[in-house]
């Protein structure tokens, strides 16, 4: 777990680190299918930095 800023306030949340792997990547792409995906990413930063919402926030 990690601490971002999201939307101007400090939050928790999962990070999911691809450095652009493409592998990493792949993964991210079937992610993206599921409907939880848009509902949980509370960030994206380029080169392949995700944070989702964690548990305790849904």
């Amino acid at each position: 777990m990690e601490e971002v800023e999201v939307r101007g306030e400090k939050k928790k949340v999962w990070g999911y680190h691809t450095l652009g792997w493409s592998g990493n990547e792949d993964i991210i792409q079937v992610l993206k299918t599921s409907v939880l995906f848009d509902m949980l990413l509370e960030r994206y930063d380029a080169g392949g930095h995700y944070y989702f919402r964690c548990k305790e926030e849904i």
